[in-house]
């Protein structure tokens, strides 16, 4: 029963209201499901976000220090944005070198031309 009452805090406050969240499991973390939402800007996540899905919207960038927060994220996708690859996007590249190499290279530039 203590686990249900703390489900909801995990699942419901700390989840952005345009994503879908789960639990991966009591140390494990949330997984978030942000994809095909439209999405313009990167939405507040929870702390203990391990899967992150971002692919298929609208993000052009993410601001740097966006995502210094998510110290146990181990999935991460991004492909199908319209990323804008000026000099705003180096935070990105660089935190993704780190990440991974396989998420890095899922990323296409829209704009410049």
């Amino acid at each position: 029963l203590g686990c249900a009452l703390l489900l909801p805090t995990v699942l419901g406050e700390d989840c952005p209201s345009q994503c879908s969240c789960w639990s991966l499991g009591e140390p494990w973390g949330t997984g978030v499901d942000c994809s095909s939402r439209g999405l313009r800007a990167l939405p507040a996540l929870p702390r203990l976000t391990r899967i992150l899905h971002l692919h298929n919207n609208s993000l052009a960038s993410i601001p740097a220090g966006a995502l210094d927060s998510l110290g146990h994220l181990q999935e991460l996708w991004l492909w199908d944005n319209p990323w804008h690859c000026d000099c705003h996007i180096l935070y990105l590249k660089l935190w993704l070198q780190d990440f991974s190499a396989p998420a890095l290279a899922q990323l296409r530039c829209a704009s410049p031309a």
